[in-house]
């Protein structure tokens, strides 16, 4: 079978596994090459250093903050997400500065608001961004 291509305006539907009952749908996207690959290396670094003649090295992930951009970049939108008074929360987005230059996103504050779901959202978006195993072996 040939290679498969992402399509970077596809989206999928997901909801959080805990939220059974009158769930909130989100609207899990993909994040183009050029910003997903700045996320990844913003996140991550390596460091070696030399003392003595003697090589040490130590890699640093940034979990949480490699978690609140791919929310950011990755949510596209959602449905039925309710504030504390049953008001619905609108989806929108801000212009956001990256490396790759000005970026639409989800705001802090929105982020502030879905602050519980963070992790499960991004490992979606981190899974949804990936090549699954099926395509892989092609």
């Amino acid at each position: 079978m040939a290679v498969k291509v992402f399509e970077v305006a596809e989206t999928k539907e997901y909801t959080l596994k805990a939220d059974t009952e009158n769930p909130t749908v989100w609207t899990i996207g993909r994040i183009g090459h050029r910003l997903w690959s700045a996320l990844q290396d913003k996140h991550s670094r390596m460091e070696v250093s030399g003392i003595g003649g003697e090589a040490e090295g130590v890699v640093r992930f940034d979990v949480n903050g490699r978690n609140d951009d791919f929310v950011r970049f990755g949510v596209k939108g959602w449905s039925n997400l309710k504030d504390k008074n049953g008001n619905d929360v609108s989806f929108s987005t801000v212009s956001t500065s990256t490396s790759v230059g000005n970026v639409q996103g989800v705001s802090d504050r929105l982020l502030e608001m879905i602050r519980p779901f963070i992790a499960e959202l991004a490992g979606e978006v981190e899974r949804f961004n990936a090549v699954s195993g099926d395509e892989a072996k092609n």
